[in-house]
């Protein structure tokens, strides 16, 4: 036989009427089949608690996962805004430089043509 909670009432109460025999007689006993029945029973509900507390870690891990995607994904926005914009900027400068180098052309052609004039009315007042 199993006992559960084996509790005797103390030595100095010999009365049947006492709390501690009240006690000892609420005890239960339990055959094996029992035993065994309460044991499996206990069992099966700690590895439930356990799978229970198992899938909620999980699921936590799995929210953190995704929540750490979600920044991944947003770090990666603001870097790919951050290199358009330096691509922009890049853009604009080479445009500025593109005008600024006609304008040196075009320049560089007018004084060429004054040079030619000038070089040609030189030779003509010479004659």
């Amino acid at each position: 036989f199993f006992f559960l909670m084996i509790r005797r009432p103390p030595r100095s109460t010999q009365s049947r009427s006492s709390a501690a025999s009240d006690v000892y007689k609420r005890q239960v006993m339990f055959d094996e089949d029992e035993r065994k029945q309460f044991l499996q029973k206990f069992y099966r509900a700690k590895i439930k608690r356990k799978e229970i507390a198992k899938k909620k870690r999980d699921q936590i891990e799995k929210e953190e996962l995704k929540d750490q995607r979600r920044q991944f994904k947003k770090d990666r926005e603001e870097e790919v805004q951050k290199y358009r914009k330096i691509l922009e900027d890049h853009e604009k400068g080479l445009q500025e430089l593109r005008k600024v180098k006609s304008k040196v052309k075009k320049q560089r052609m007018v004084d060429s043509e004054d040079e030619e004039i000038e070089v040609t009315t030189t030779f003509l007042n010479q004659d």
